[in-house]
Formats: structure tokens, sequence, C-alpha cells
């Protein structure tokens, strides 16, 4: 069955009370901000939610950081009311794709939300993401990769460094609520509401206290410490500033990177200078294989494309590592086209400002093998032609799986991107001609106004609440 893309058409929520601009709250200046804990809570949202008004570019954002425990259905309450309340343009989450991918698994195998034993405040916000048209952005690094800067953090040569210190702790205190950040989240407020919602913190909580008390104990330390006071002492010195800086201060720049990312995606959307597309693929290589052979393309003329993270210049040679059945049944169908020679073929690159993919059947509420995919991109409306240049051939050391080396080389200028089509497989393919027409831009977005929720835990919705206010 032929699989069609959609474009996904600007999302443009009819404002309600709780997401009206407040003037007294927009600044006109790109670099201040207003943050209120008290008017999110006035509109009837927990105390862990706070507000960021103010100014990025030329567009008008409201930003509401909720704080979320992680775990029990109060903290998915307080998502699912304030993504209906606000009716955002985009919502950012704090995951990585897969720990998005191991939510949705759980979420398909059990019973709904409430299935989801840690994190079900972020599958609720998923779920209400796609109810209401919004752009999904998963905020978070990769979980995988927090080890390694764990452990570059632990052996820098300033691990006792005052200014450091300095820097760790007054981070530790604002995100409790206690440090000069007073107009994040009510950290305090919740605690005394719900208990419960303190405890993403329990265990930075501990260890800062624990690193405290030590520090405080060890001036009175007598000669005659025992050897393993000592080490403790100095295991606590050593891991506090590195457990500060990586599990909280570096994840909430990269949570905050990506809020103004998304924040940007919604704006193009909604201009027109960027396009929304929603497609279904499977990862079964038989199935994708099966899926290419009947597919015959509404524009013979379309260019098949991959898509880029960042662009790629004229003349610029760029080494692609694929594995990932659709990309090799691209480089497949090139070597087709091209007399059986993938080296001297031609394709586009599109330049993706937002990707997001997830298996498709906890949208449809059907089983399938886990092998359905949906994905959502937003990318710009121009592209460039490369040329493959060399490629190796080569097999995956775990799976054993077939994988590509590709090198592609930039040519000639950008082009305007026509007609955009998916392939069953999962890619795109790109007509040549004008991207859209005069009367779909909107260069003015500032009569209206960019609203964003973002769903963190509550150990990190101060810094990314602070980090925002401040972020140019």
């Amino acid at each position: 069955q032929r699989l069609q893309q959609k474009i996904v058409p600007p999302v443009r929520p009819t404002p309600g009370p709780a997401c009206a601009v407040d003037p007294a709250h927009v600044s006109r200046s790109s670099s201040v901000a207003s943050t209120s804990s008290s008017a999110a809570s006035a509109l009837g949202f927990p105390k862990t939610c706070a507000r960021v008004n103010r100014r990025l570019g030329d567009v008008n954002v409201s930003a509401y950081v909720i704080g979320t425990a992680h775990v029990g259905q109060s903290s998915a309450e307080d998502v699912a009311r304030v993504i209906r309340d606000v009716k955002p343009h985009v919502v950012v989450l704090e995951l990585d794709q897969e720990r998005a991918d191991g939510l949705i698994a759980q979420y398909v195998a059990g019973d709904g939300a409430a299935s989801v034993e840690y994190g079900s405040d972020l599958m609720t916000g998923l779920i209400q993401a796609e109810k209401y048209g919004a752009l999904t952005m998963l905020g978070d690094v990769r979980a995988r990769g927090m080890a390694s800067e764990l452990s570059n953090a632990v052996l820098r040569r300033d691990v006792l460094s005052p200014e450091r210190w300095r820097r760790a702790t007054g981070y530790a205190l604002d995100a409790l609520g206690l440090g000069t950040n007073s107009a994040g989240v009510d950290v305090l407020g919740a605690f005394i509401e719900r208990p419960a919602m303190l405890a993403p913190l329990a265990a930075p909580t501990v260890a800062f206290a624990f690193a405290s008390a030590l520090m405080a104990t060890s001036a009175s330390a007598s000669a005659a410490a025992s050897a393993v006071d000592v080490a403790t002492l100095a295991l606590a010195a050593v891991l506090f500033c590195p457990i500060v800086e990586t599990l909280w201060m570096s994840r909430d720049d990269v949570i905050v990177r990506n809020v103004i990312q998304g924040i940007e995606c919604a704006s193009g959307i909604e201009r027109g200078t960027l396009r929304r597309v929603r497609f279904n693929f499977t990862a079964d290589v038989d199935a994708t294989r099966a899926a290419a052979n009947s597919f015959v393309a509404q524009d013979s003329a379309a260019t098949p494309c991959f898509t880029l993270k960042r662009p790629i210049a004229r003349g610029e040679v760029r080494r692609l590592n694929l594995w990932e059945p659709r990309w090799l049944s691209l480089m497949d169908s090139l070597a087709e086209a091209n007399g059986g020679a993938l080296e001297g073929a031609e394709l586009g690159c599109l330049l993706g400002r937002s990707r997001h993919y997830c298996r498709k059947s906890w949208l449809d509420e059907v089983g399938d093998d886990g092998n359905e995919r949906m994905g959502t991109v937003v990318v710009e409306n121009k592209m460039r032609r490369v040329r493959v240049v060399n490629f190796s051939e080569g097999r995956r050391p775990t799976t054993g799986a077939r994988k590509l080396e590709v090198w592609i080389e930039g040519l000639d200028d950008e082009i305007d991107v026509g007609a955009l089509e998916s392939h069953p497989a999962g890619y795109l393919l790109a007509g040549v001609g004008e991207s859209c027409d005069d009367a779909d831009v909107d260069d003015d977005v500032s009569a209206g106004e960019i609203r964003c929720v973002c769903v963190v835990g509550l150990a990190h919705a101060n810094g990314v609440v602070k980090r925002l206010s401040a972020s140019e």
C-alpha cells in the first residue's frame, strides 16, 4: 500500500486566557525577559510551572516551563492541563530519541500512559503534543553519552577551584529554589502542596547536603581522622562539581538550545519559510525493499533527498555513515538509476531543522511488530544537489547488518524546492520550482506570538527558566 506524505499546515491555535501575551511582561529587547511563576499559578497552573515572556529576534515568545516528578499521575495531569490550556506551537520534552522509544514501547505494550511507570509525564507530553498539533522536540542529551561527559568533568584540573565550587553551589541552590533566582519555579511551595513532586530532587539534594556537611566539618577534623573520613571527603569534593555541571548545567544548556530551536522552527512554519512534513515508513529491510519496488513517484523528475543536520557547501566533501534500511534503499535506487554505479550518482540534500521519529502504532492504537515508524521533519525550502564521489560497503560489528560509508560533494548553488513527496522507504522526493507563493509567506509574525511548553524534571526547571530568560 502506498504511503502518502503530509505537509502539515501552520498551526495557528486560538489563544485563550492562559496564553495571551501580557504587554507588561514582554520586553522589546532580545536579551531581556520577564519570568513569572505567580502569573502561571494565577492561570490555574501548578506551582511548578513558570512562564517566561520575551522576544527572540522579531518573535514574541511565551514559554511555559513545567517541572515534574516523572512518577505518579499528578505530574502527568499537570502536563496535560498546561498543554491543553496553552495550545502551544511547540512542546519540548526532557527526552532523547532512545528514551522516547522506550516510553512509547511501554505505552504500546501496556494500558496507555498509566502503564508507564517512570516518565508518565513525558509520555503525556508526547500524546498531548500530537493531540493539539504541536511540533514535538526531544530536548535532552543522549543518556548514553552522560557517563563519558561526567568522567571528563571529573578529570579536569580545576576540580577543587573555588570559582568552580562557587558556580556549582550557586546553580544547585537556584535549582532548589533557595538562591537568587526567585522568579522561577516555586519549589518550596510545591513541596508543601505535594511532597511527592520533589522525587527528582532527592538524589541531588542528598548529594548537595552531604557535600556541604563534609565541607563544613572538614575544618575541625583532627589529625586522627580516619582514612575513611578523609577518602569520603575527597570523593565528595571531587564529584560535587562534575555532577552539578554534567547532570544539571550542561543538560539545561542543551534543553534551552532545543527550546529556542523549536521556537525558530515554529516561527518559520508560521511564516512559510520552513515546511513541516510527516510520513510513514518501515524499519524492516524486506518490507522496505518491497515498498520501494512497487512505488511510482507522482513526479518522475523529482530528486531523491537526504536530510542533513547542517548545510553542505559547494565543493565540500562529507562522509555519510548509513545503516538504516531507508537510506540504504535510497542509495540502491540511485545506483540503479545510474546504470548500477553508485559513484557519480546525484541526489539532493535538504537541511532538516527538526526531526522526530516514533513508532506509528501508539498513534494508530493498533498492534504491530515495532517496525512501522512515523517521521516528522521540518525542512527548509531550498536544497543543494550533491554527487557521490566514493563509497565503501561493510557490515555493522554487532549485528552484522549491512552498512555503507558514502562520500558526497556539494554542487552548484542551492535551488528552490517545489512539491515534496515521501517515498515509502522513508525519505523525501523534492520537485524543483518555487518553494511557495508569496501569499504563503508571512514576514511579520510579531502580530501574534509563538507559544512553547517545556516539560522537564523539577531539578531542571529553574535552570531552564534562568537560561531561557538570559539567552540571546
